[in-house]
């Protein structure tokens, strides 16, 4: 752990003398500067503080305050006091870097010269991960009844949820599938090549079912695998059409201009129902 305790009553002194602290959109850059510096990512910042990750990216924007119990669980992270973290006159990060003497495995030394640590950064930037892919489009039309005969849009949309979930869960790509805005959804060229690609593997003009032999389910890891499962179950029962009306609703599409590659940082700003804090729920999505 790093830092040093603090009492309730320290928390508690700090709002009673304070009427006036960081603005909302300072408090942010602060406690993101906090989470960089100690090389976590927002998921586990956010388990740490005990609050979803979609409340601390909504603090990290400035969107949403801090409450008691979570300033208290932050002071442990923290190079100095809470004051000098929620004072605006506090340069909170100097030239020196507080957090040198705190850092994984070393024992605290305000001697010590400083030393950087090595940030964990998310990378929204997609790589390709085609046979991963391949067993994904196998799964969709193995237990997908819209995806029997491989249609291209209902199996795109559908690969656009489990990508998007499972980048807003585990902040990494699950396949890397990149997918272009248009006016009525998006295009994921990489799976429609995919699916061209196995039908000429099996000599067909086209894929179904009954020519497509059944996912290698080795290929993935349990959250991976959770992630299909989710999105099978939430979107499976919807054709083509209404899952593309589902995109046009979602934060990724809204944000991004047609003909444009949609950024994968955008499914950290999702909002209920596509956002993977309803994860869990299981519930079959109704248009």
């Amino acid at each position: 752990m790093f830092g040093h305790n603090i009492k309730q009553s320290e928390v508690c002194r700090v709002k009673k003398q304070r009427t006036s602290v960081l603005s909302p959109s300072q408090l942010g850059d602060r406690l993101a500067q906090v989470r960089k510096k100690l090389g976590l990512t927002q998921a586990q910042f956010a388990e740490s503080l005990g609050m979803p990750r979609s409340a601390l990216t909504q603090v990290e924007l400035g969107n949403r305050s801090l409450k008691l119990e979570e300033l208290t669980r932050l002071a442990p992270y923290l190079p100095g006091t809470l004051n000098q973290f929620l004072d605006p006159n506090t340069s909170f990060l100097d030239s020196q870097n507080p957090y040198a003497r705190y850092q994984r495995g070393s024992k605290p030394d305000l001697s010590d010269s400083v030393v950087d640590y090595e940030v964990a950064v998310r990378n929204p930037v997609p790589v390709l991960n085609a046979a991963k892919l391949e067993q994904v489009v196998r799964y969709l039309i193995h237990h997908v009844d819209g995806a029997r005969d491989a249609d291209y849009s209902l199996i795109g949309y559908l690969v656009y949820f489990i990508e998007f979930q499972h980048y807003e869960l585990y902040e990494t790509h699950m396949c890397g599938v990149s997918f272009v805005r248009v006016p009525h959804g998006v295009i994921a060229a990489e799976v429609t090549g995919l699916i061209d690609d196995l039908a000429l593997e099996l000599g067909t003009k086209s894929l179904s079912r009954t020519s497509l032999n059944r996912p290698d389910l080795r290929a993935f890891n349990g959250a991976e695998l959770h992630a299909v499962q989710d999105v099978c179950s939430r979107y499976g029962h919807l054709d083509a059409i209404s899952l593309g009306g589902l995109i046009q609703r979602d934060i990724p599409w809204l944000a991004t201009a047609d003909g444009e590659v949609i950024d994968y940082e955008l499914a950290m700003y999702r909002e209920f129902p596509f956002s993977a804090e309803g994860v869990g729920q299981s519930r079959p999505y109704e248009v």
